[in-house]
């Protein structure tokens, strides 16, 4: 998608007035597993270092890019004082990435798109990588941190999120949520960021 249809920073919230109360966010990803036990642990390790987290409901759908938003519209309908919405999907070889980029933009959606996947996230809280990958490659690099059947090792590096976020921003710099990066790209480190309200904080 090109920069003009790109979701501004304006659309990724909406103002919430004089509350006071954490913001409420939906977070519905592409994974059924590893996605939302990464979200579900960057909130229990920040929260104890006394960083504010957005409350976040995180359903994981298991389903292609445009389902995954259509089922972010779904939810969205039942739930009361969301903050934001957010989808978090891969490039891979979907053929549907394209209708959901257009549909969360036109919803007022936000996307966090890795390419080629989300492992190319994880990676970063571990090492450089800015090299072409593909899925299967990215894959067998985690098995090394202690990866298994898309479970998160017990000791995985949440606190490194700071430092995936740089490695992510040197590899394809001012990648906006919304926009299909280069490979390797991800846009997660915005929703990261997001979920992380660090007043203060670089």
């Amino acid at each position: 998608m090109s920069s003009g249809g790109r979701p501004g920073k304006s659309d990724l919230r909406r103002k919430r007035g004089t509350r006071t109360e954490r913001p409420k966010i939906l977070i519905v990803t592409e994974g059924e597993r590893t996605e939302p036990d990464y979200f579900k642990g960057l909130a229990r390790a920040v929260r104890a270092t006394g960083v504010r987290v957005v409350k976040a409901k995180i359903v994981g759908s298991g389903s292609d890019p445009e389902t995954v938003v259509r089922q972010a519209l779904s939810h969205r309908e039942r739930e009361e004082e969301l903050d934001a919405c957010w989808c978090v999907v891969d490039v891979d070889s979907h053929a549907t990435l394209d209708k959901a980029i257009a549909l969360a933009f036109s919803e007022k959606i936000a996307l966090a798109i890795s390419n080629p996947c989300f492992e190319v996230w994880l990676i970063w809280h571990y090492a450089d990588l800015s090299a072409h990958v593909r899925g299967d490659q990215l894959r067998q690099i985690l098995r090394g941190y202690g990866f298994r059947d898309k479970t998160l090792p017990k000791n995985f590096p949440f606190g490194n999120y700071r430092e995936a976020c740089r490695r992510a921003e040197r590899t394809a710099a001012d990648l906006a949520p919304g926009a299909r990066g280069p490979n390797p790209s991800s846009s997660v480190g915005a929703l990261v960021i997001y979920l992380v309200e660090e007043t203060g904080k670089p």
